[in-house]
């Protein structure tokens, strides 16, 4: 088991990030973020609307790179998630 763990760390590029235990949220209803772009905010440790609320929109577009005339708005994509905890 630990081998099988070991080695799906390294294939998703995860070894030594920890797990708290709590489920990612859903981030493909919010506006603008679909399964690719959800996947990638997993990818980089953005799994709760917690830490998506707390992300500076440098740090978003650095997982989510798009080309210009198709590049999210990741300052909205911040507002929702605050909206989403009551924040805004």
């Amino acid at each position: 088991i630990k081998a099988d763990a070991r080695r799906l760390a390294e294939d998703s590029n995860t070894v030594g990030r920890g797990w708290d235990g709590s489920q990612p949220d859903d981030f493909e209803s919010m506006e603008g973020i679909g399964a690719v772009f959800e996947g990638r905010l997993y990818d980089g440790g953005i799994c709760t609307l917690r830490a998506l609320a707390d992300a500076t929109e440098a740090q978003l577009e650095a997982l989510c790179p798009a080309p210009a005339w198709r590049r999210p708005d990741y300052a909205d994509w911040i507002r929702q998630a605050k909206a989403r905890l009551g924040e805004v």
